[in-house]
């Protein structure tokens, strides 16, 4: 069986995105392919290929071919939908969007031999209903469908919805005429989005309109899977179980970002110095040409190794920020802005291993990040200055040690970060609950009130939090009685650490203080991946510090006596053995 794969070359960023589409492809195709390159016509509206595109098109074989976008004209997306239908004599048409990769062997006939071919969604941000569904199909005199699928990446089980980038089905079928046909159509029927939960017209209207024409055409559905169309913007390569065969890169930051993007690149390039030349008029892909063309990138480096800090508020967070940041080849983000969406997005938070490979990529390129420091330190005590400002790390080495803290949102999400950065130190800094809570007293407010609400990351309307956490947050929320509130959610805390105790490091403030270097090297050796070894003789100890113990009442000391002792006792602070004074009984 032939195959032909067909695939969209546009002036611009495009141009540099289909050469390295094709360049890909014919390194990996393991059968005889016809691979077609559709340029949207007529020029005066998108412009013309560089003559330099279509001679290196026709070095590596990929015949060109002139389509129209037949849906609107200020639909760009729409150019794909022709794609289907472009000429040939092979069987079977493979269309890929132009920001795809071709990573492994590619033998088509193993995946796209029948029927139609395509993944589901990575995710959806509309409440699936049936019953809208079937609306969109009733305008085509169809029924809705039957058959639900679950999407890649949030796992939700959805109305079938297909990711548009990779498809395949018959040469010559008309699929693509009958997608087009239904694409016109629901972008005439405005009234159909009234009160109905349906993904947004705007811009995917061409995945709305997929899965009925498809129906229309009388296909078989035969699911792709991630291996085949890998969302390399939603989560990282590692997290693909084989390695990805056709990569989703979507950006070109996201190949900045994962090695063996880069790797892949920076040997194409080699193959074909000429492409470079084309990369480097498009501007959003000249850093990707420098990395390509340094010599760590093109190598296929081990990760560096990357840290989490997490535990109470006002128990040391800040502190250990500053001691690691003050570590050559350590960089500590104090409270990065990304945490909490990337927490929320999905039930796996794939965004968070992104968020750090993207900071890691900023860094080593010597650009400006984010960071809680006065003068390139870190702000240790957020109570007396709690602002960002933008600079530039210091590292002399591609794997240096990354680490960002947040206290709430990280503990509220520790076995979820496990799963997504398995290889993680997660460290998390635990304190005696007459400090803490005197601290949070004295300091900020949506502490003292303990205003579980409020927070970004494990409020009530938290939907990832599990039965257990759903009960805790939910009666701390109800509590009317502010010292027994807050005495609630330091027990919430401690049980949630606890209960993750042998995938964490457990670190209490007062050893910090106490015994600074012992802590430090005891939080280093957790580190996996550690290649260098860090100087700790200018750690010295200090006082742990009560003073704020004036600020409980003997609501607070009954509360946190009759509410956090076992669980103090399991982090080893005996509550009855050490009388929390001074406090304000004494001041009075």
């Amino acid at each position: 069986m032939r195959f032909a794969i067909s695939f969209v070359c546009q002036q611009g960023d495009l141009e540099v995105k289909a050469l390295l589409l094709a360049a890909s492809l014919r390194r990996y195709l393991t059968a005889a392919a016809d691979l077609v390159a559709c340029l949207p016509e007529p020029e005066s509206q998108w412009g013309a290929v560089s003559p330099q595109t279509r001679r290196l098109l026709a070095s590596l074989g990929v015949r060109t071919v002139p389509i129209r976008n037949v849906i609107d004209d200020a639909y760009p997306i729409g150019n794909k939908v022709t794609c289907l239908d472009a000429a040939t004599n092979a069987e079977r048409m493979v269309f890929l969007d132009t920001d795809i990769l071709c990573m492994e062997a590619f033998d088509p006939g193993r995946w796209f031999a029948h029927g139609f071919n395509a993944k589901p969604a990575d995710a959806v941000g509309f409440a699936d209903n049936p019953q809208d569904w079937r609306a969109v199909y009733g305008m085509f005199g169809l029924a809705g469908p039957d058959r639900r699928v679950v999407t890649s990446v949030a796992g939700q089980v959805i109305c079938p919805y297909f990711n548009a980038g990779v498809i395949g089905a018959p040469a010559r079928s008309g699929l693509g005429a009958l997608w087009a046909d239904c694409c016109r159509t629901l972008a005439a029927a405005d009234s159909l989005w009234d009160n109905r939960s349906l993904p947004a017209k705007w811009p995917f209207l061409d995945q709305i309109s997929l899965p009925v024409a498809v129906t229309r055409a009388g296909l078989e559905v035969s699911l792709l899977d991630e291996r085949l169309n890998f969302p390399a913007n939603l989560k990282p390569l590692a997290a693909g179980e084989g390695g990805p065969i056709l990569c989703h890169y979507h950006r070109p930051d996201v190949i900045r970002r994962e090695p063996r993007l880069l790797e892949l690149v920076a040997g194409l390039l080699d193959q074909h110095p000429a492409i470079a030349d084309v990369m480097a008029t498009a501007p959003a892909w000249r850093q990707v040409l420098a990395r390509c063309r340094s010599a760590p990138s093109r190598r296929h480096p081990a990760r560096g190794p990357e840290g989490i800090i997490t535990g109470f508020p006002r128990s040391g967070t800040s502190r250990l920020c500053g001691l690691l940041h003050g570590l050559a080849d350590h960089v500590a983000i104090n409270e990065p802005r990304g945490v909490a969406p990337a927490l929320n997005h999905t039930h796996r938070p794939w965004r968070l291993p992104l968020f750090y490979a993207a900071l890691r990529c900023q860094i080593v390129d010597g650009e400006p990040i984010e960071n809680k420091v006065v003068g390139g330190r870190v702000i240790e005590d957020t109570t007396l200055v709690d602002a960002y400002e933008t600079y530039v790390p210091t590292v002399s080495r591609e794997d240096f040690a990354l680490w960002t803290k947040n206290t709430m949102s990280y503990a509220m999400r520790l076995p979820q970060i496990r799963d997504v950065m398995p290889e993680a130190a997660i460290v998390a800094c635990v304190r005696n609950p007459f400090d803490t809570i005197a601290s949070w007293i004295s300091t900020f407010p949506h502490l003292r009130d303990a205003a579980v609400e409020r927070f970004p990351v494990g409020s009530p309307a938290d939907r990832f939090l599990d039965a257990r956490q759903r009960e805790q947050i939910a009666a701390i929320g109800a509590c009317d009685d502010p010292p027994l509130r807050r005495a609630l959610l330091w027990r919430h805390l401690a049980e949630t650490l606890l209960v993750n105790r042998h995938h964490v490091l457990l670190v209490r403030y007062e050893d910090l203080a106490a015994d600074p270097t012992g802590t430090m090297a005891r939080i280093l050796g957790a580190l996996p991946r550690l290649s260098f070894t860090s100087d700790l003789g200018h750690l010295r100890p200090s006082p742990p510090r009560v003073a704020r113990r004036v600020g409980l009442t003997p609501a607070d000391v009954a509360a946190i006596r009759s509410t956090c002792g076992d669980l103090g006792r399991a982090l080893g602070y005996d509550l009855d053995a050490e009388p929390p004074l001074p406090t304000a009984i004494d001041a009075a």
